[in-house]
């Protein structure tokens, strides 16, 4: 009978309302996220209310209650038994032994207390992990506009299969000049630690630095889920089996540190660019003869791996009879990591000008060489030709100077006979006649010309304006970087919009775009087109207009 009480008495304790808190893995790294799991084993009904204070780990995600019941029956009497489930997604933002203190959960009015949890947390794993992502840059240490590139690639090891991928945070990078580029998520299988590990591009993006400095590349935050083990039947039969429970983690990668240095001040030519790496420059002049008010044309093609975003268009031609009516560029990101930009000029001659084998000189920084690179733009000779200039032919003394009055004078022939019409209107009609037939033909030849006019410019396809494009079709990446430049300004679209005259919400709403397409760019749709609110680019596009009429 004594050891039925001791019995009874264990069982009920068995029973008592608990908690359990599981880590796992149970030595994390900083800067990678791990799960903590507390487990409530309770009589009550209700959710659980459950709170801790973290110390030297950040709480990232909560997931849903998991709950299961088992029923027991003691004397006669049953009792249900509930098992509550709640994990914690954790990052620690240090090293060391981090804490969980202050742990209790409430339910139903019932408060279950917990002791303080030490995690111990690495800097380095103690082995290669099995899953990690990591970020890879072309180099290390550039010059202020050095294009690097970075990839971020997801390795797992060949004997742990991916199930899904989850990209939950990408890397700001905003210290940075930045294009993002879609490359193929090809699978390579590469040695790494001297483990065979398969791996894919996850995200790409070219950077340059704009100041010197020690910058990092900012971490990529992935979940990824994956099974625990492969097929053993080496997929057999085509079968790729997957056996074992799918696991979930969430991993990311190491900052990457990058230097940027000042370009050297020794031999930078007056003419420099500020273009880093290795470019081509093709200049194209439409003729070279012109007359007065007549377009000079010139169209200048910039190929190369520099930050054409930041290339300021240099001046061309300089005369006091030549003026700089209009320039416009347009620029195309390549899949080798190089960028053309195009960049139309237009000028008027307003006078006589007589130019003579014009060349301009423009230089970029090579950073293989580390020097200083020029090349000539040959325009060659322009030439216009002023219209309604006086006559400035001068006589020589042997010449003889021409009298007024001994100038022929015409003869006029005079008839002496006129003719008075009896009846005035009849008679001016008759005689007005071929003059009337004359008139109305030329009007009935215009009226005609006016309708065939109207019907062919109908019939042949109007070559619209980028505004035009954007009111119908909507707006993509390309159009609205084009309408930007159309200010004159350069460089990165917040800038611009920044330096636009226009009002605030129409500011915040351009904000709004570029931010848009950036968050495109980095989710690989950089062709994605979107609706507009037409008041803002109206607003825009007058803006433009009174910016070319002043």
């Amino acid at each position: 009978m004594k050891f039925l009480v001791i019995f009874l008495f264990l069982i009920t304790n068995a029973f008592a309302d608990s908690i359990k808190v599981k880590v796992n893995p149970e030595n994390p790294l900083i800067n990678e996220t791990f799960n903590v799991e507390f487990i409530i084993d309770t009589k009550e009904e209700g959710e659980p209310i459950i709170s801790f204070n973290p110390l030297g780990v950040d709480v990232v995600s909560r997931s849903e209650v998991g709950t299961s019941t088992r029923m027991t029956i003691i004397n006669g009497e049953s009792t249900i038994e509930r098992s509550l489930s709640v994990t914690y997604e954790l990052m620690p933002s240090k090293s060391g032994t981090v804490f969980l203190r202050d742990i209790s959960v409430e339910i139903n009015g019932t408060v279950i207390k917990h002791k303080t949890v030490r995690i111990s947390v690495l800097t380095k794993a103690k082995e290669t992990k099995k899953i990690f992502v990591k970020a890879e840059v072309s180099k290390n240490k550039v010059f202020v506009g050095e294009s690097i590139v970075v990839r971020y690639y997801l390795y797992n090891r060949a004997d742990i299969p991916l199930a899904g991928t989850d990209i939950r945070k990408f890397p700001k990078l905003d210290k940075f000049l930045k294009r993002f580029h879609q490359e193929p998520m090809s699978l390579q299988r590469v040695q790494f630690d001297g483990k065979m590990y398969s791996r894919r591009i996850m995200y790409t993006a070219q950077l340059f630095g704009e100041k010197p400095g020690i910058y990092k590349v900012d971490p990529i935050n992935m979940k990824v889920s994956y099974s625990r083990r492969g097929n053993p039947f080496g997929g057999f039969g085509g079968f790729n089996l997957q056996i074992g429970r799918p696991q979930t983690t969430t991993i990311s990668s190491t900052p990457v540190e990058i230097e940027v240095m000042s370009l050297p001040a020794e031999g930078m030519k007056p003419h420099f660019t500020g273009l880093v790496g290795e470019h081509e420059f093709n200049l194209k002049v439409n003729k070279n003869k012109f007359i007065a008010n007549e377009p000079i044309e010139l169209t200048l093609n910039i190929e190369g791996e520099g930050a054409l975003e930041l290339f300021e268009a240099p001046i061309l031609l300089s005369h006091e009879n030549i003026e700089e009516f209009e320039k416009t560029n347009d620029l195309v990101i390549k899949k080798n990591f190089t960028a053309q930009k195009v960049i139309n000029y237009t000028y008027l001659g307003r006078g006589d000008v007589n130019l003579e084998n014009v060349e301009v000189p423009i230089s970029y920084f090579d950073p293989e060489v580390k020097l200083y690179k020029t090349k000539v733009l040959k325009i060659g000779n322009i030439k216009v030709a002023g219209i309604g200039q006086q006559n400035t032919r001068k006589f020589t003394k042997n010449e003889p100077k021409e009298n007024p009055s001994s100038l022929p004078v015409p003869s006029v022939k005079i008839t002496s006979y006129q003719f008075k019409p009896i009846l005035k209107f009849v008679n001016t009609f008759i005689y007005g006649i071929k003059e009337i037939f004359i008139a109305v033909s030329f009007l009935l030849l215009s009226l005609v010309g006016l309708l065939s006019f109207r019907y062919f410019k109908n019939k042949i396809p109007k070559e619209l304006s980028v505004f035009d494009t954007i009111y119908k079709k909507g707006v993509n990446y390309s159009n609205l970087y084009k309408v930007l430049n159309l200010t004159g300004d350069e460089g990165q679209m917040e800038n611009i919009v920044d330096n636009l005259n226009v009002s605030n919400s129409a500011k915040q709403y351009f904000k709004s775009l570029v931010e848009s397409f950036n968050d495109d760019f980095s989710t690989n749709k950089s062709d994605k087109v979107v609706r507009i609110e037409k008041r803002y680019f109206k607003e825009l596009e007058n803006m433009l207009n009174n910016q070319m009429n002043e």
